[in-house]
Parts: C-alpha cells; sequence; structure tokens
C-alpha cells in the first residue's frame, strides 16, 4: 500500500476497534458512510461508528419483512445528517440518522408495493421514490417531501415535541416526528408512473441508477435468470405495448447474475 498522503475523503492511518456485538440473526443488507456502517439485520437498521467499534443507534422498520437493502445519501440539511432508504421484500422505509445526535429518526414508516423491491432511489427533489421490482420494472411513487421532513426535524429540539417508540427490548427508543408520518405500517405507496421492460423475467438482481436524479433520467441495470444484464429505461424506446426496448444487453455469463 501506498504510504503518500491519502486521497481525499478517505481517512488516514486511524487505528479501526469493533466492539464485539452479538446480532439475532444475518446481517441481510450493509452500507459504509464516512466513519458509520449501517447495517441491516432482520427488521432492523443499526448504525455503528467506526472509530469507536460501539453501535450507536437502533430501531425495528419492518413488523416482517427482512431488510436486504439500503440506499444511503447525505440529508439535504447540510448537517452532516444521512437519508436512509430502506427496503426488503415488498416494503420500504425511509430513515435519517443524525451524527451528531448519534440517533435514527424515520421520516417515513413502512410502506409496500406489490411486488418485490430489488432496488430504489430517491429523485433529487425528495419528493418521489423510484423502486425497481423482481419483474423488471420501475415504479415512481409519491412519498411526503423529505427535504420539508428534514427541515421540521431540524427545529423540532424540544423532548416535548418527539415521542418516542419502544421496538423491541434490545433496541434503544428511536425518536419518530409524530408529524411527518402517518402510523399505518400497512399503507401501500402511490404510484403516479410506472414503465416496464420488454423482457418481463424475473430479476436476480438489480442496480437502479438516478442519473439525474429524476425519473426520466432513470437507468435500469437488471440481472435476468437468462444469464443476462440488460439495461433499460422509463425514457428509452417503446414498442407496441408501450413496454421500453433494451438498451443494451450483456451476455455471456457462466452462472446466473445474482447479487
Amino acid at each position: 500500500m501506498s504510504r503518500g498522503k491519502p486521497e481525499e475523503g478517505r481517512m488516514s492511518g486511524v487505528a479501526v476497534t469493533f466492539t464485539h456485538c452479538l446480532l439475532n440473526t444475518h446481517i441481510t443488507a450493509l452500507s459504509v458512510k464516512e466513519k458509520f456502517v449501517f447495517i441491516g439485520e432482520g427488521q432492523h437498521c443499526h448504525a455503528h461508528d467506526v472509530l469507536s467499534g460501539k453501535q450507536v443507534s437502533s430501531t425495528q422498520v419492518f413488523c416482517a419483512a427482512v431488510v436486504h437493502g439500503l440506499s444511503v445519501q447525505l440529508g439535504p440539511e447540510n448537517d452532516g445528517s444521512y437519508l436512509l432508504l430502506v427496503f426488503g421484500q415488498k416494503s420500504l422505509a425511509v430513515l435519517l440518522f443524525s451524527p451528531t445526535q448519534e440517533e435514527l429518526f424515520v421520516l417515513l414508516e413502512e410502506r409496500r408495493v406489490e411486488d418485490w423491491i430489488v432496488d430504489a432511489g430517491l429523485e433529487k427533489n425528495l419528493a418521489h421514490v423510484v423502486i425497481a421490482t423482481s419483474h423488471n420494472s420501475l415504479l415512481r411513487c409519491e412519498i411526503p417531501d423529505l427535504s420539508v421532513c428534514c427541515k421540521i426535524l431540524s427545529r423540532k429540539t424540544s423532548g416535548d415535541e418527539l415521542h418516542s417508540c419502544q421496538v423491541t427490548k434490545k433496541s434503544r427508543p428511536v425518536s419518530v416526528v409524530s408529524d411527518i408520518h402517518t402510523s399505518d405500517r400497512k399503507g401501500h405507496l402511490s404510484i403516479v408512473a410506472q414503465a416496464a421492460c420488454v423482457e418481463r423475467c424475473v430479476l436476480f438482481s438489480g442496480h437502479l441508477v438516478m442519473m439525474t436524479g429524476c425519473w426520466e433520467s432513470a437507468v435500469m441495470m437488471a440481472g435476468t435468470m437468462a444469464l443476462q444484464v440488460m439495461i433499460w429505461g422509463p425514457w428509452a424506446t417503446k414498442d407496441s405495448e408501450g413496454k421500453a426496448l433494451p438498451l443494451h444487453c450483456l451476455e455471456g455469463h457462466q452462472v446466473s447474475t445474482g447479487n
């Protein structure tokens, strides 16, 4: 390894240790941002500080679904917070992690769609989420404006304006902003637009790229059971039935395209 000046954005030679933490089940999702590691474990999401090695916050995000994906990005308030798009099976939720308070806040409680979610991404305006499903389709869903949610949260400095929700005996209470979300955990997301690829095969894996941060620029890279990686988007040329034609197909894999 090089001993020169560390690359920008990387931590220099800092000793990292982890405090042993016994989890209840397998780690099913993981994302690293700066000095924090976000972990999906069963129905729970945890935040760990890399430098201290300690778990700093934990909350249950789903009633029964298992977390299998985390999409993490910086929050809109430029305060070092992170937005976490958490999904698993047919469920999705949005959290905000505050490094200063070392706390996870629920911005959008569990919502559901009718198909298995393989990936998801927030639009730049934070008022819509784009969901990639296991049957090679994309859904554009309306959600509460998260930029407004984050502003409300930043103003709520008094404990009287937050209420705590006990999730499990082994988890810390997580603060939930009471006037941001609804309490119906079985609610479905409102779909405002959708697109499907002409190849409606079941996907083993998929990766969604929000090129310019909006629905019109979304690109789906779909790993199919036919040993292909199919690239398409809602803006691509359509066939006579309105299905999007693939922009490109990568073939020749020796095994199925899993995650």
